[in-house]
């Protein structure tokens, strides 16, 4: 099923052939993916779906701890992304590094994608990787404003201040502030609004 999933056409009618009879949706090759995994890599959309749909685990990991949802996103399909996301996949899967689906989509700048995973309510925008880096620090060190403004608008729970110090700080560290200044003044505005809904909370008590 691999060798299938992997060759330079769709070979979709031919996969659907092998779900019929049975052979194990799930088997992993010499690199640790599944067929799913492959079929993503290599962009064949259609069998993908199919083994999606056929009920292929969206969860099982590759021996970099990466889920199909990691591979999508790192091919930049929305569409699958969508349809895996549809099935239940663990939007908080963490691989090696300890990056989510978010973390890769805000590193790389997919804008669509990023926009896809924070509309879910379980999604968790904090969650930190190995170097202690946020999705919202992943978009700030490789200067996507888009992203970071997406992630803003979503960064609401009580660390916020915390996240937001940290966030200015790698815009220093890491030149943001001279070569993105939009990014360094969305933070700065992000962080002056919160301060001020704060004071006004603690004024009403």
């Amino acid at each position: 099923m691999h060798r299938l999933v992997i060759g330079n056409k769709d070979s979709s009618d031919a996969l659907q052939i092998l779900i019929d009879n049975h052979y194990e949706l799930d088997a992993m090759n010499d690199r640790g993916e599944t067929s799913l995994m492959c079929a993503i890599d290599k962009s064949h959309i259609n069998m993908a779906t199919i083994l999606i749909n056929a009920g292929a685990d969206v969860n099982k990991k590759d021996r970099h701890s990466q889920t199909a949802l990691h591979h999508s996103v790192q091919k930049n399909q929305l569409s699958l992304t969508k349809l895996l996301l549809a099935h239940h996949c663990d939007i908080n899967a963490k691989d090696l590094n300890g990056e989510s689906a978010l973390h890769i989509a805000s590193s790389k700048g997919l804008t669509d994608i990023v926009r896809e995973l924070i509309s879910y309510p379980n999604i968790d925008i904090n969650m930190q990787n190995i170097r202690g880096s946020t999705p919202l620090l992943n978009a700030v060190e490789s200067g996507f404003t888009k992203v970071v403004e997406l992630l803003l608008e979503v960064h609401t729970n009580a660390d916020s201040e915390k996240g937001l110090l940290k966030a200015l700080n790698k815009a220093e560290d890491s030149f943001v502030r001279r070569w993105h200044p939009e990014i360094f003044s969305l933070l700065q505005e992000a962080l002056e609004q919160k301060r001020d809904l704060w004071d006004e909370g603690e004024t009403s008590l």
